[in-house]
């Protein structure tokens, strides 16, 4: 009995000597904000009131030397049960807490760009699924021949060592 007393009090006490919890962190130092849970999570940081970048990361944070520009922006972050939205000038990036997943809006409510889901981390390949709206169009880097009658992605399979998209939105 005595055993099995020290096995229920090791299991118990083990998640609360690794320091891992089940809550997010959330914190912000300058322009940006980190979202972290483990050795996952996602960095925004505001480069101008109108343009954020976004950099989802495994198997620990990294860790920036500078910031992307040294210009101050304004913005306020909101937190709620599932969900953290930071909220600039013009745009408003809201970021699922369960799996990372990103909306992007503008200050109007405008939709800009959204996640299907959050990042998917296989070997070697990092899966993104975004929402396009009806005629949007992805543009950016491909190795694909071009041999689509039409440059936008759309519907294809992308792959590329430096990915760079954008939308015609």
């Amino acid at each position: 009995m005595r055993l099995l007393s020290l096995a229920l009090l090791f299991v118990i006490a083990m998640p609360l000597a690794s320091g891992q919890s089940s809550e997010p962190l959330v914190e912000r130092a300058g322009n940006r904000v980190r979202i972290a849970h483990g050795q996952t999570g996602v960095d925004i940081e505001w480069i101008r009131p109108a343009s954020v970048s976004v950099r989802h990361w495994w198997f620990g944070p990294p860790v920036y030397r500078d910031a992307i520009t040294k210009e101050s922006v304004d913005f306020e972050m909101n937190r709620r049960d599932a969900s953290v939205t930071i909220v600039g000038k013009y745009l408003a990036v809201e970021v699922a807490l369960a799996d990372y997943r990103i909306a992007v809006r503008t200050a109007g409510g405008r939709v800009m760009f959204t996640e299907a889901r959050g990042p998917e981390r296989n070997p070697r390949t990092i899966v993104l699924r975004q929402l396009l709206d009806e005629g949007e169009a992805i543009y950016g880097m491909d190795i694909a021949p071009p041999s689509r009658e039409s440059a936008s992605l759309r519907g294809a399979r992308a792959e590329n060592a430096f990915p760079f998209f954008f939308s015609s939105k």
